[in-house]
C-alpha cells in the first residue's frame, strides 16, 4: 500500500477498532460470555490484519519515515512487539 489516502484508511480502521475495544468491550466478561470472547477477539483480528495489510508498503515505498521506537523493525511481527513493549 503505497497511496497515502489508502494507509490512512487502514490507520483510521485500526483506531476505530481500538477505540470499540476501549468502550465497549468488557474484559471482565471475556472468560464467562462467548459474545464478548468472539468480539474482543474479532475486533483484534481485523486491526492486526488491517496493520499487516499496510505494512508492506510503507517501509519500502517512504523510506524516510521512522517509528518513534527508533529503526524499523524487520519484520511485520517485530513491529508488534516493538509496539506491546
Amino acid at each position: 500500500m503505497t497511496d497515502p489516502d489508502l494507509l490512512a484508511q487502514k490507520l483510521a480502521f485500526i483506531e476505530t477498532c481500538v477505540q470499540e475495544l476501549r468502550t465497549l468491550a468488557r474484559p471482565a466478561e471475556i472468560l464467562r460470555d462467548v459474545r464478548e470472547a468472539r468480539f474482543v477477539l474479532h475486533t483484534l483480528q481485523i486491526a492486526i490484519q488491517a496493520a499487516l495489510d499496510a505494512w508492506p508498503g510503507t517501509v519500502g515505498s517512504l523510506p524516510t519515515w521512522r517509528q518513534p521506537w527508533g529503526e524499523w523493525p524487520a519484520s511485520g511481527t517485530s513491529s508488534f512487539t516493538a509496539t506491546a513493549a
